[in-house]
């Protein structure tokens, strides 16, 4: 069995989000990170709007465990419990 490597562009966006913030404390190149990224074979995830409303349908456990990610994480969470 082959395993697939992906990378969720919300993480991305949390990066840049950081980046504006001005932390001193962490110093992460989006574009750096996502050309590596690739350039390592990682396949970028699909997230569309559907997938962000998907999270207010989870079963109440995979809800509550949820519940301690970011919102973006969230999706990806959802998406890896349920494919």
């Amino acid at each position: 069995m082959i395993n697939k490597l992906f990378f969720s562009p919300a993480s991305l966006w949390e990066i840049i989000i950081k980046q504006g913030l001005e932390r001193p404390d962490f110093q992460v190149n989006a574009r750096l990170l996502r050309k590596g990224l690739l350039e390592n074979k990682y396949q970028e995830l699909a997230i569309i709007s559907e997938h962000a409303i998907a999270v207010g349908e989870l079963p109440p456990l995979l809800l509550t465990v949820s519940l301690s990610l970011s919102p973006k994480s969230k999706v990806l969470h959802y998406l890896l419990q349920t494919h």
